[in-house]
């Protein structure tokens, strides 16, 4: 597209074909992982924090799960919502990053683009094709 005086104006960049992974769900899973990993830091620390034991479980839980949505082919989390109430309780134990990573998280997720790739996520449960399970019949 031009302006009037010739110049070109620049277009934003097209959107990932086939619907690629929104950048608000990417940015989900770095700040879950990256919370995950301070609370277990300031957890074996004591550092900024009133409940030490509180936030070690916390931190296990969000580096699993931040880790789990950042790979290639991510499933569908069953506890997202409670892992960002977790989060957000975490401010009794003086973590206001945790607070913070709690909020965003629940705001990024009502994104209609985030909820629309975390609904056609396949479950935690599910086995991908070939990943074991019952053999067939054997002759």
């Amino acid at each position: 597209m031009t302006q009037m005086d010739g110049t070109q104006v620049p277009q934003p960049a097209p959107a990932p074909a086939g619907g690629g992974r929104p950048g608000k769900f990417t940015a989900i899973a770095a700040m879950r992982l990256g919370s995950g990993i301070l609370n277990c830091i300031w957890g074996l620390s004591g550092f900024m924090c009133i409940y030490p034991l509180l936030l070690i479980p916390l931190g296990v839980i969000e580096i699993l799960s931040g880790a789990n949505l950042l790979k290639q082919n991510p499933r569908k989390p069953k506890s997202f919502q409670v892992i960002c109430i977790l989060e957000i309780v975490a401010i009794v134990a003086g973590n206001v990053a945790s607070l913070a990573v709690g909020i965003l998280s629940m705001i990024f997720k009502g994104d209609p683009a985030v909820a629309a790739y975390m609904d056609a996520l396949p479950d935690e449960t599910a086995m991908p094709p070939g990943a074991g399970g019952p053999a067939g019949p054997t002759t």
